[in-house]
Parts: C-alpha cells; structure tokens; sequence
C-alpha cells in the first residue's frame, strides 16, 4: 500500500467522498498529524493562496522585511 497527499478542489469534494466510501475496500482514510496540530490550516491555506495570487496579479504590493522593519522603529522611535 501507497500514502499519498490528494488536494481536492471544494466544488468537487463530495464527489470524492462518494468515490471513497464506494471504493472503501481500496482506500484507508487516516488522519493526517498536521490537523492534529493546526485544525485551521485548509482555511489558513486558501487565504495564503488567495494572497499569493492578488500579489502576482497585482492587486496588492508585498512589502519587504526591510521596508516592515524600517516603518516599525521609525514608529518606536517617534514614540519614545
């Protein structure tokens, strides 16, 4: 037997499902430790993704460490 990692997309899910349970005999569903230990990573997963493409199409800027960095002790220090 293979362990392999299956991303499925949310329109199709519950086809999966219904594939699984009737292949049931092939199919070992196990739960994956990573859920284990983060129970919101899907949703975590999509806004990175969601993120990622807005950044690529343009739709928001990324802003470097250095430019993060340098706002923050401005700000401490206009602060101070």
């Amino acid at each position: 037997m293979q362990t392999i990692s299956v991303e499925v997309k949310d329109d199709y899910v519950q086809n999966f499902i219904s594939y699984v349970e009737s292949n049931h005999e092939n199919i070992v569903i196990a739960n994956n430790e990573i859920f284990d230990s983060d129970p919101y990573f899907n949703e975590r997963q999509k806004e990175l993704h969601k993120i990622r493409d807005e950044i690529k199409n343009d739709k928001i800027d990324m802003v470097s460490h250095n430019e993060i960095w340098g706002n923050i002790k401005k700000h401490l220090k206009e602060n101070n």
